[in-house]
């Protein structure tokens, strides 16, 4: 009886401490939100000019940010995007600090602890953009507020508002836009996954004991996990090393070549979603999902029997490549009746700087 008793008085304490738990979670969720929208209602874009601000083009303008400290964060938050130069510039004179690169673009942040003279910005020719962290505009603010193209306000200086900053000027937050709702017209986003519904602490341990079990088992040296939902990033964290040497740490703004892993980045998520909705089987003829197979071109394929998986698994035999190019070319020459030096419209297919493809090769390939 005594012990039925425990039983059921430990059954409500762990009920009673995951309703607590529940209960914190949807308030933190509701408070986060809370924060996140009163922050960017607090910004004001006191200047614009065409259509340089927000960034919409990435590869049109280098781009130049001094920051008056906190320089590994504002990295963080800029190299979501780009890795565009960040200069601490209480350690220089702007406008000399980087004086063997020449940027379209400076992005400059005021905070009420810095004091800089116009003086500095009256040579530059490119566009000028201030980030100004002030409740209070000084008659020395008000001065270079004149000479910036774009000024983008705050009155308060803290980690969200830093943050919200920088997605705006990438084009992922709109000012005037309700934070739960995304624009699709814009950048990926950078926001809290509570903001999504989801448990953020949660999620870290789950993906954390993964990743650290598979580095354990030496399956990769490294990588990096993304997680995006409806355009929002809730999760986004590098592991390891570039190789099993341990020399070279992975970074967030590493960049990848996805060539060799284009099935896994593509078509894999659409097929594991097609085989839970009983749409597709793994272990059935591939042919069975192409409706012209037996009626049309590849009526007579040796191919027919293969399967998903064995295709999925590279196992199904395949020739991984037919070099064609050899059929163009005599004496290790290109022929004159495949190729030529100006493009026109039966010679389009351009192979490199001026030397371009029949089309009617397409037929032998």
């Amino acid at each position: 009886m005594i012990h039925r008793f425990i039983h059921t008085l430990f059954c409500l304490i762990l009920i009673f401490s995951c309703q607590l738990q529940a209960q914190r979670f949807v308030n933190d969720s509701v408070a986060n939100h809370e924060l996140y929208q009163y922050t960017l209602s607090q910004f004001k874009l006191l200047k614009q000019s065409d259509q340089n601000f927000p960034v919409l083009d990435l590869e049109l303008q280098k781009i130049g940010f001094y920051v008056p400290g906190n320089v590994q964060e504002w990295k963080d938050n800029i190299y979501r995007y780009k890795t565009f130069p960040v200069i601490n510039y209480k350690d220089f004179i702007i406008g000399d600090a980087y004086k063997s690169v020449s940027f379209d673009h400076q992005i400059v942040v005021i905070d009420d602890q810095i004091s800089l003279s116009d003086s500095a910005f009256k040579s530059y020719s490119g566009v000028l953009s201030l980030i100004v962290f002030t409740d209070t505009i000084s008659t020395s603010l008000s001065k270079l507020i004149d000479l910036a193209d774009n000024v983008l306000l705050c009155p308060t200086n803290t980690f969200i508002s830093r943050d919200i900053a920088i997605q705006y000027i990438f084009n992922a937050l709109s000012l005037n836009g309700d934070i739960s709702e995304y624009d699709r017209s814009k950048r990926l986003r950078y926001l809290p996954p509570e903001l999504m519904g989801l448990n953020g602490a949660e999620i870290t341990v789950k993906v954390d004991s993964i990743v650290h079990k598979a580095l354990s088992a030496k399956a990769f040296p490294g990588c990096r996990v993304l997680v995006a939902v409806e355009g929002n990033v809730i999760f986004n964290k590098s592991y390891g090393f570039h190789t099993y040497d341990n020399r070279i740490a992975v970074k967030q703004h590493d960049v990848y070549d996805l060539a060799s892993v284009t099935k896994i980045s593509g078509p894999l998520p659409l097929i594991m979603k097609a085989c839970d909705e009983r749409k597709m089987n793994l272990d059935q003829p591939f042919s069975t999902y192409w409706p012209d197979w037996k009626s049309r071109l590849f009526h007579r394929s040796n191919k027919e029997n293969m399967t998903l998986r064995e295709i999925l698994a590279h196992q199904a035999r395949l020739t991984p490549y037919i070099n064609y190019y050899p059929m163009t070319m005599k004496d290790g020459k290109y022929q004159h009746k495949y190729y030529r030096i100006n493009p026109s419209d039966e010679y389009s297919l351009k192979i490199e700087r001026n030397l371009y493809l029949s089309e009617k090769f397409k037929k032998e390939v």
